[in-house]
């Protein structure tokens, strides 16, 4: 009767589990907010989200090399401006993982909308700039021959050029749209595309002789490899002598270009500063380094105090994120990048999409759809990002910095618990294997304390996904309570100890009723866990990890795996302690 129960308790939350995800797909499927073109003709306001309003001047600053650390209270406490979009705008952080982790790679896929390929070479000039001693737009012509077709754009001589634009369609051929999707959008609807900026090493030299890091215009790119207008080379640096490659950002240039805009414009702002410091860390003293990028994050700040006060209420909305975090960060697993958005008339809060369903976290599909909405144009079904929007939170960047650390902790604890318990499993198999076939089948008696050991042992490695699933509820207040550091070792002590003593709990019972109880046990967890909002999933070490991107919510391969292993477990042992009591019944 009690296994009927159990199977019945089982199937009872399988089906609720399945319904849950049958009316979310139905709910999602009839969202006008995901699938109707004209959704963006609406503010919507329902259930405490606050969709983007229209805008009809779209700021996007880029600064490569920012990453979380640089957000922290007592690094915004020099910083006021930055302070002040993270209090009164909208935070967020932004899976930016690409094959390579470059910000080339993060452009292109911004530009494409989806997962893209940038190239070394694929770099952008302005239209009177000349590479290997060719004029680029004479470039442009003879690798792609657009000049007849383009002749306004390429005779424009502030407009941007991609001469290797043959390269990354090559990359991406297999892609939906290819590079330059929301360029062709843009342009299609009328949006005037500006790139400002670059992180290009040195200044004062010949172009063939500089570093170029010019990226930043793959993003708005149509799919001819033209942007309207842009600033990249020398106007938009001065030497510097005292700051990294001889150069510092044209902070007052910049904000004059930018007032120029046209209406309604997109304009993406590189500022390389950050960027260029850590390139060149090797070089520096460490209380030096410090000291010059405090200089890099004020200017910055200044700056961008210059931008907000300029800011216009209803026209003007204003994005900052990195396109690749630093090395530093690398190094302690923060890879998601800070994106913030903020208006004149917003409030403060934090950025959500349905892509993730997790507060806070955002792809950078998403981002290329939420542009695209700022100017109400349609999304095409190709493209695979939802708009992103905003939930009134109070003090969200404190919220969101304190789930990095526990999605930080989680990340940094997998090499330290899963590597040794996958070789753990594997010694254990081959010791029960030597055991059953050399020792058992000789009938030796001192097999008998070593059967009792390797039994609770055996049984460990199948009471460990539960253990891993039930960590996830003690992940964050571990975080909070130990560190990081302290609390990767809480957890593998926490797993150790469990993993062996809820196996030597299950070692006092007959092999058939412990696997019942390991079958039904397992799959009860998992199914749980999935209809209360998968919180243990989502910081289980066996769960999945939005660092990596290819999961965010639901049950994540690997515990599915676990599931149908744990049912046909409990399924197949049920059967067969309800057949063999038949056959002793029979047999009297």
């Amino acid at each position: 009767m009690k296994f009927r129960k159990m199977v019945r308790a089982v199937g009872i939350l399988g089906f609720v589990l399945q319904l849950s995800t049958i009316l979310g797909t139905a709910a999602a499927h009839g969202d006008t907010t995901i699938h109707n073109s004209d959704r963006n003709e609406r503010i919507e306001r329902t259930e405490g989200v606050i969709k983007a309003e229209r805008a009809e001047q779209v700021t996007v600053v880029s600064i490569p090399g920012l990453s979380f650390q640089e957000l922290r209270p007592d690094e915004l406490s020099e910083l006021p401006h930055f302070k002040q979009m993270t209090e009164l705008g909208a935070v967020g952080a932004m899976n930016i993982r690409t094959a390579n982790r470059s910000m080339r790679d993060v452009y292109a896929s911004l530009g494409a909308g989806e997962p893209a390929a940038g190239h070394a070479e694929a770099l952008a000039f302005e239209a009177r700039e000349s590479r290997h001693g060719v004029r680029v737009t004479d470039l442009m012509n003879r690798y792609i021959g657009l000049l007849e077709g383009n002749q306004n754009s390429l005779q424009r001589e502030d407009a941007l050029i991609v001469p290797e634009l043959p390269t990354l369609k090559r990359l991406n051929k297999e892609q939906a749209y290819g590079v330059g999707a929301l360029g062709d959008l843009l342009k299609t609807y009328g949006v005037h595309r500006s790139v400002l900026g670059s992180s290009d090493l040195g200044r004062g030299m010949h172009l063939e002789q500089k570093q170029l890091r010019r990226f930043a215009p793959i993003m708005l790119m149509d799919s001819n490899g033209i942007v309207d207008k842009g600033t990249l080379g020398e106007e938009a640096a001065i030497a510097a002598v005292d700051r990294a490659s001889g150069v510092s950002t044209d902070y007052a240039h910049l904000i004059s270009l930018w007032k120029s805009r046209q209406e309604p414009s997109i304009t993406v702002i590189e500022l390389g500063d950050l960027y260029r410091l850590y390139n060149e860390k090797t070089h520096y003293d460490q209380d030096r380094f410090n000291e010059l990028k405090k200089w890099v994050l004020r200017d910055m700040d200044q700056w961008l105090g210059q931008l907000m006060e300029a800011m216009q209420p209803d026209k003007d909305s204003l994005w900052l994120f990195s396109p690749e975090v630093n090395a530093e960060a690398a190094k302690s697993k923060l890879y998601l990048s800070p994106i913030l958005h903020y208006t004149k008339n917003g409030g403060a809060g934090m950025l959500v999409s349905e892509s993730t369903r997790r507060q806070g976290v955002v792809t950078s599909q998403d981002f290329t759809s939420t542009l695209l909405s700022e100017f109400k144009i349609p999304i095409p079904i190709g493209l695979i990002g939802i708009p992103i929007a905003s939930t009134g939170v109070s003090h969200a960047l404190d919220q969101l910095v304190k789930d990095q650390s526990n999605m930080q902790m989680i990340y940094r604890s997998r090499p330290s618990l899963l590597y040794p318990f996958a070789t753990f499993e594997m010694i254990v198999l081959l010791i029960a294997l030597i055991y059953i076939v050399w020792i058992k089948r000789g009938g030796r008696k001192e097999a008998v304390p070593v059967h009792d050991v390797l039994r609770i042992v055996l049984l460990s490695l199948l009471t460990a996904p539960a253990v891993m699933l039930l960590l996830g509820w003690i992940a964050a207040p571990a975080v909070t309570q130990f560190g990081i550091d302290g609390a990767i070792v809480a957890l593998v002590c926490s797993f150790i100890v469990g993993s062996l003593l809820l196996a030597m709990i299950l070692s006092a019972y007959s092999e058939i009723t412990t696997m019942i109880w390991l079958g039904v046990g397992n799959a009860a967890l998992i199914v749980l866990d999935a209809c209360t909002g998968a919180h243990a999933m989502k910081y289980s070490v066996l769960g999945y990890d939005p660092m990596i991107g290819a999961r965010y919510y639901g049950i994540g391969n690997e515990y599915m795996g676990v599931l149908i292993g744990a049912l046909v477990l409990g399924v197949t042992a049920a059967l067969q302690r309800r057949y063999a009591a038949r056959g002793t019944r029979a047999s009297r």
